[in-house]
């Protein structure tokens, strides 16, 4: 008798010493590849796949979303300190979304343009409670801007929206997001428990590399312009009906090293209506200065910001806003009753 279970014993102790080795070797080959590769493996749409699920998670809606409560997130999954979703009587509540912009890599916390433009609005406004919440995602296109305002944002009560898509819908993919199949809630669950193992990172990283070799042509945009401003008009009409004001960050901007000149992608072109800021005018107008407010993270062009240039952006939006005459009315007052229309 003892012997069967002696045996059984070993059985399983060979088992989970086995599974220790394969994690560690696996532990082993994705620290190399990421060394090679970097942080980030072909996934969604072709798209880069983000690393899960140390800071991203997968979602069965937006196809991932920020883990809540890591170095850089709150107990919401918003890089940003942590608040109530019940909104307090007497605040005015302000949403930034966008991509890995707004999300303000890789700034510290503290000296991403949301932040900032917090500060800024709480020195003109003392006598306002203003909060403003940083919902960047990276990675993200108005695609999922839009699913994530209807799903989760309104959630939040805001009285003004500030949004900022366009980098990320220009971007190569196998298919466009619209086009992404889905996966059900229970199978991103699923995903996001299996992620923890190295064994599983390592075959899915094998799998994508399978079905996406690096010589394999990404034939379309992740969203096409025509979309984009679809996706844009539901936004505005999303917030119009429930007397949110939204403040479209447009026409997105890129620096190129090479000539020292900021550009944009003419094809995305925005709504005609709308309360607007031109994101690519307002940094092509300094571009004898553009160098020091854009990344140099060794792209043929760059978008991301540095402290300077999200220092800079902050300002610009805090000078749209100001300009606003129904916002600073608003503000001033001092009360939450709706006011004109923003």
């Amino acid at each position: 008798m003892k012997k069967p279970v002696a045996g059984a014993l070993l059985l399983l102790l060979s088992v989970a010493v086995s599974l220790l080795l394969l994690e560690g070797a696996a532990r082993v080959l994705n620290s190399i590849l990421e060394l090679k590769h970097g942080q980030v493996s072909p996934g969604i749409a072709g798209n880069a796949a983000l690393e899960y699920p140390t800071l991203f998670m997968k979602d069965s809606d937006l196809f991932w979303r920020m883990a809540p409560a890591t170095e850089e997130t709150n107990s919401e999954g918003f890089r940003d300190r942590d608040f109530s979703p019940d909104k307090e009587t007497g605040v005015f509540r302000v949403v930034c979304m966008g991509d890995s912009i707004t999300f303000g890599w890789p700034v510290p916390i503290d000296e991403t343009y949301p932040n900032m433009l917090e500060y800024l609005l709480a020195e003109r406004f003392k006598d306002k409670k203003i909060e403003v919440i940083n919902a960047g995602v990276p990675g993200y296109t108005s695609f999922q801007g839009l699913m994530q305002l209807e799903k989760k944002i309104l959630g939040y009560s805001p009285d003004l929206i500030i949004v900022y898509y366009g980098v990320n819908d220009r971007a190569g993919a196998y298919r466009q997001d619209k086009d992404v199949i889905r996966a059900p809630r229970w199978f991103a669950d699923l995903e996001n428990l299996v992620y923890r193992f190295q064994c599983y990172k390592l075959l899915n990283r094998v799998a994508l590399r399978l079905r996406y070799p690096p010589d394999n042509v990404m034939g379309v945009s992740r969203v096409s312009p025509y979309n984009y401003h679809r996706n844009l008009k539901l936004m505005i009409e999303c917030a119009a009906e429930r007397g949110i004001g939204i403040l479209l960050v447009v026409h997105p901007a890129f620096y190129d090293r090479r000539t020292g000149e900021v550009f944009t992608d003419t094809r995305y072109v925005p709504p005609r209506q709308g309360w607007q800021f031109d994101i690519y005018s307002f940094f092509k107008d300094r571009t004898p200065h553009a160098g020091v407010c854009f990344l140099d993270d060794t792209r043929p062009y760059n978008f991301h910001l540095t402290r300077e240039g999200q220092r800079i952006l902050s300002e610009g939006v805090f000078d749209c806003l100001t300009q606003n005459e129904a916002l600073v009315a608003r503000l001033s007052g001092g009360t939450d009753a709706p006011g004109e229309e923003l």
